[in-house]
């Protein structure tokens, strides 16, 4: 990958994330509260049935949870297609090594 596109990405992602963190904090309650991990009862969430309507009332209670889930997202997925280049490449220079030894 070209150095000036590996770049423009790493831009694109600071600049998607830096707005995501921007939008939770602008959105996010009026109380600071330093409990990371909020427990699952204090949500108050327990008469919803659907699964989409709590994963909505929870984002809009603490608009934190989208943006980590994104990041966290983002990370795996990141991670993924590192490994699958680096074992590609790593196929690419066995072959080319075994095609120069064998002419």
């Amino acid at each position: 990958m070209k150095h000036s596109l590996r770049v423009g990405i790493i831009l694109i992602l600071i600049i998607i994330f830096g707005s995501l963190i921007v939008y939770a904090s602008e959105h996010g309650s009026d109380t600071y509260t330093t409990d990371f991990s909020k427990a699952t009862i204090r949500y108050q969430d327990s008469h919803m049935t659907s699964i989409i309507d709590i994963l909505k009332y929870r984002v809009q209670v603490e608009p934190f949870n989208l943006m980590a889930f994104f990041n966290i997202c983002m990370c795996h997925n990141t991670h993924n297609v590192y490994q699958l280049v680096q074992e590609k490449s790593a196929c690419m220079r066995k072959n080319l090594k075994l095609k120069k030894e064998h002419g």
